[in-house]
């Protein structure tokens, strides 16, 4: 009795035993329905696909503005020609150097008269806002560091307007003469003559700046490859802003004759921004900037906007800096307050320089910007449709499960039994029984057999409709059925069922042992299948994964074909080179790295190629036959791949093999003999009909013979192409450490001259200079000395400045460094205050007007004391000698001709410059008493000086018999290590070596 009550106790209604399932069979639908949806990345794609949408746009956007850079606003290589053989004809025929022309105005009007229509030309046919050209012979304003520099500037501000009488244009620069002559009108703003500040890096001059500096560095490269393109700035007061293309005017030799370049107006390049495109809403924004790659990368410097408010420009936008979002080349602004909203941007980079040229850290780039919520306003309203049909579908489920329960509540026993033998493929279906309470149960158990049927179906209608190839299946454990969606039968190619099915248990796993053959990899959560398509040699992969709960079995079979694919594609990217095939750089890199681990590598080589007059082939027959001679050379490359040889293509021409574990080097000598051999055999058909072959350079670098490390391996390989390039080109040549030694500085010292400028490390050694008659103390040579300990001599610091153009700065630290050593001696009482020092200036360099009057304001008590060395490793520059020589006159100081009789300090420097004092140069002074050619160059020196009150000192002297000589030909002072060598300190002069100085000249 007490058992039964306990039963009825815990025992529960039908409907309740009915509903609870019910309802947790909803939440497991609702469950996979939402892990389905938020599986399948729909979110993430759909906000990848806008992304994609925004940056090929402006993909599309830059293409076609970097096709008129380079197509048209930038043609201006057969200007650069006329105007150069204009210029050098005219110097030729009027037999005069470059900077004479500053002297000449009728010279310089004839040239600027012939070479006036081709500008006109040239800006009417490249559709540019402005063309100029300037000859750079500069003629100096008063008490400023500014020239004057002749040359002409033609501007258009509708490009697209023509007028055969030229009314449309006007003439900012340039010759009033010039421009009658044509019928040109003068702009407002007009001035005969450009005013530069040379050497200056401000934006308003490195339009003439910069290429110039370039030229100077790369005196070999062709004047295209010069080229500089300049950020916003205003060549007129008055005109617009605009940006500029400008390359060196120069011949082959490397000589510079000038500018020549073209503007864009700002308000010219919006017409080619079209910045509607990029947001339905018009609140898109493209915008050119530029930055610098090596520094600071992601901070942006806006040049020209193009929005929907007219008036926006680079002036109102700060630089600011921009962080990577997940796809690719999209960014978002850090600085949100630069706009009221969330902006993403995409960014494509123009390609302006070439690859390591003196501009390679400026990068130009291209920016669409488009506010966030506009652009992923699908994926928003593809969320909330989710969300909204999980919902309603929810409600009618659990209202029809409800219902449902209320009507099986009477269900009897022997409809399951019935039950257990329906087909499970289709919706029961059971003969009434004439029993009201039996019927009622029969039309229960058949509507909740269609509602479940229904369900399933709905799940499989919502897959369909999000268009995601997703199968499912649900095995019921205790019904031993498995549902599977149409979907599951077409990713496992199975025909036999079309639509949504139920299966028994082992029909299903029948079905799916059969695609065991197939696996790819399996582990604890996941299996994935590779399963012919049908179509040859094509593959559909399948992601399949299951769970249980309680008493089902559920699974979902995803196609992830395409990730695979671009996955495998990612790999090919990541490792070899499109182009030829070969390994890339990064690639490369890491191949070698690996190799280095080894224990024993034994002898090994790395080889570094380079394609000699690519260019040549590119410019001349198209990029795409370049591509066709670069792809053979790797084709030949990739023959010597192998278990001991890596090969890579390192960038552009350039192109790396690698031997390892090699018992000899004679081994490697074979095959790279050999494959030389193999292409210089390999004819070559050229597109106009003419045969060639493959040419080439190479340096190789040996392990362990030249390098130890793969650092040093790499650096010494390219050095050796650097090397045969200048000098054997078309050659292999094998590492040589002498010869690296000795251009090391000129190839890794800039950074070393950089620093030391910029921190001015120098100090001043002082070397005396003696007095023939008494041996008292004359002056001081004041002579640099690095702190950097990449310099061993004064020599490399001169020959490295010169060419990277910073002998100006040199200039000035001298003048300022050297002077104020000398007064700090004098303050400390270590030297006379009468004591001269001589300062070492650089012939082709000046300080500027304001430099001269800051050392004038700061040494003017010891101006008088000063001996000006003119030092001439180099031609001298007249015009900076006169200024020079005024300022010396100025002083009351002194000038003197140092190292007469080397280098340029000759006879003819004697007679231009009138010196106080010359000073002999060793290679005379050196063994004077052995040698009757030196006694008589120094007797005519020495005639002459005394005639014209000219001091004669003899510098180097190092014995007592150049002494004697010397002071029989009447030298007057002495400099050299016989009576000190150059000194930090002030060091007295041995007493015996002034007491055989005075017995010598006793005897005269």
């Amino acid at each position: 009795m007490k058992k039964s009550k306990a039963k009825r106790k815990h025992s529960t209604s039908i409907l309740s035993r009915l509903l609870v399932p019910m309802l947790f069979v909803f939440v497991i639908q609702a469950a996979v329905m939402m892990s389905m949806f938020l599986s399948s990345d729909i979110l993430k794609k759909s906000s990848d696909n806008a992304y994609g949408v925004l940056s090929e746009k402006v993909l599309n956007r830059k293409i076609l503005i970097e096709n008129e850079m380079s197509n048209r606003w930038t043609r201006i290589s057969d200007l650069h020609e006329k105007v150069l053989k204009v210029i050098k004809t005219e110097l030729s025929r009027n037999n005069i150097d470059l900077y004479q022309l500053a002297n000449m105005p009728e010279l310089q009007n004839r040239v600027l008269n012939t070479i006036l229509p081709e500008l006109i030309y040239t800006i009417r046919r490249n559709y540019v806002t402005g063309v100029f050209f300037v000859i750079d012979a500069p003629s100096p304003l008063v008490k400023t560091n500014a020239f004057f520099y002749p040359g002409l500037y033609v501007r258009n501000e509708e490009p697209s307007s023509y007028s055969s009488i030229n009314d449309d244009l006007v003439i900012s620069r340039g010759s009033s003469e010039v421009v009658q002559n044509h019928n040109i009108a003068l702009g407002v703003d007009w001035s005969p003559f450009f005013t530069i500040v040379p050497n200056s890096h401000d934006v308003a001059y490195r339009y003439f700046n910069a290429p110039i500096a370039a030229a100077m560095k790369y005196p070999n490269e062709p004047a295209k490859n010069l080229a500089f393109w300049n950020t916003l700035s205003k060549l007129d007061p008055l005109s617009d802003d605009a940006i500029t293309y400008s390359i060196p005017i120069k011949d082959d030799a490397g000589n510079i004759y000038g500018v020549l370049g073209i503007d864009l107006s700002a308000k010219y390049i919006q017409t080619f921004l079209g910045f509607d495109e990029l947001d339905i809403s018009k609140k898109g924004m493209y915008c050119m900037a530029v930055h610098d790659i090596h520094n600071d990368a992601g901070t942006f410097l806006p040049i020209v906007f193009s929005s929907i408010a007219r008036n926006l420009n680079a002036s109102h936008i700060p630089a600011f800096k921009v962080e990577r979002s997940n796809y690719k080349n999209v960014y978002t602004i850090e600085e949100v307050s630069i706009f009221e909203e969330k902006y993403c941007l995409a960014i494509e980079p123009f390609h302006l320089y070439q690859r390591n040229g003196m501009y390679e850290n400026q990068e130009w780039v291209l920016i669409g910007l488009a506010p966030e919520a506009s652009l992923l306003s699908f994926s928003v309203t593809l969320k909330k449709i989710f969300w909204q049909s999980v919902l309603v579908s929810g409600f009618l489920f659990l209202a029809g499960s409800y219902l449902s329960s209320k009507h099986i509540s009477n269900m009897f026993t022997k409809v399951v039994l019935k039950l257990q033998n329906s087909d499970p493929r289709k919706i029961v279906n059971i003969e009434k029984m004439n029993i009201t309470e039996i019927d009622t149960l029969i039309v229960a158990i058949e509507n909740l057999s269609a509602s479940v049927f229904n369900a399933a179906s709905r799940v499989s209608t919502i897959i369909e409709k999000l268009q995601v190839p997703i199968g499912v299946f649900e095995h019921n454990i205790l019904m031993g059925t498995v549902f599977c969606n149409s979907i599951w039968f077409k990713l496992f190619n199975i025909q036999k069922y079309s639509g949504d099915s139920v299966l028994k248990t082992d029909e299903f796993y029948k079905l799916l042992d059969h695609y065991e053959y197939y696996i790819n990899s399996k582990d604890d959560s996941k299996t994935i299948y590779a399963i012919p398509t049908g179509a040859h040699g094509m593959v559909r992969w399948i992601r399949f994964m299951q769970t249980k709960e309680n008493d089902k079995i559920l699974g979902i079979a995803l196609d992830i074909t395409k990730e695979v694919e671009d996955r495998k594609k990612l790999e090919l990217q990541m490792n070899y080179d499109d182009l030829t095939g070969l390994y890339n750089r990064a690639a490369f890199d890491r191949k070698i790295t690996e190799v280095f681990k080894q224990k024993h590598l034994g002898i090994c080589a790395l080889v570094m190629w380079d394609l000699d007059n690519l260019k040549y082939l590119n410019d001349s027959f198209g990029h795409a036959y370049g591509d066709t001679h670069l792809m053979s050379f790797g084709k030949k490359l990739a023959m010597l791949q192998q278990d001991r040889c890596l090969v890579c293509r390192r960038s552009g021409d350039e192109f790396y093999t690698f031997f390892y574990t090699f018992s000899t080097s004679d081994e490697i000598k074979l095959i790279l003999t050999a494959f030389w051999k193999d292409i210089q055999e390999t004819p070559i058909v050229l597109p106009n009909g003419e045969n060639s072959r493959l040419r080439v350079s190479a340096g190789l670098a040996w392990y362990p013979y030249d390098a130890d490390n793969q650092a040093d391996l790499v650096r010494y390989a390219d050095f050796a192409m650097y090397d045969v390039k200048h000098s054997f080109k078309g050659s292999l040549h094998e590492f040589n450490l002498d010869v690296y030694k000795k251009n090391y500085i000129m190839i890794h010292g800039t950074e070393a001259l950089n620093q030391m400028l910029e921190r001015n490390l120098i100090e001043y050694a002082l070397q005396p200079i003696v007095t023939s008659g008494t041996g008292d103390i004359y002056g001081y040579e004041m002579l640099m000395r690095s702190f950097a300990p990449e310099f061993k001599s004064p020599e490399d610091i001169l020959r490295l400045a010169k060419a990277q153009s910073k002998l100006h700065k040199l200039e000035e630290l001298t003048f300022f460094g050297a002077m104020e050593t000398f007064v700090k001696k004098i303050e400390k009482g270590e030297i006379s205050k009468n004591t001269k020092i001589f300062l070492n200036t650089i012939s082709s360099q000046v300080l500027s007007e304001a430099k001269f009057f800051e050392f004038e304001e700061r040494f003017k008590p010891y101006l008088s004391n000063i001996v000006l060395e003119i030092t001439e490793s180099e031609p001298l520059n007249t015009n900076f000698y006169d200024l020079k020589n005024e300022r010396i006159r100025n002083w009351n100081a002194m000038v003197a001709i140092d190292d007469f009789g080397s280098g340029y300090s000759n006879e003819s420097s004697l007679l231009f410059l009138s010196p106080n004092l010359v000073k002999i140069d060793m290679s005379i002074v050196r063994d004077v008493h052995k040698s009757l050619d030196k006694q008589n160059v120094l007797e005519n020196l020495v005639s002459y000086a005394k005639k014209r009150d000219i001091i004669i000192l003899a510098e180097g002297v190092e014995t007592i018999d150049e002494i004697d000589v010397l002071l029989r030909f009447g030298v007057d002072l002495f400099q050299g290590y016989f009576f000190a060598k150059p000194s930090f300190d002030i060091i007295p002069i041995p007493e015996e070596r002034i007491q055989e100085l005075n017995r010598i000249f006793s005897l005269y």
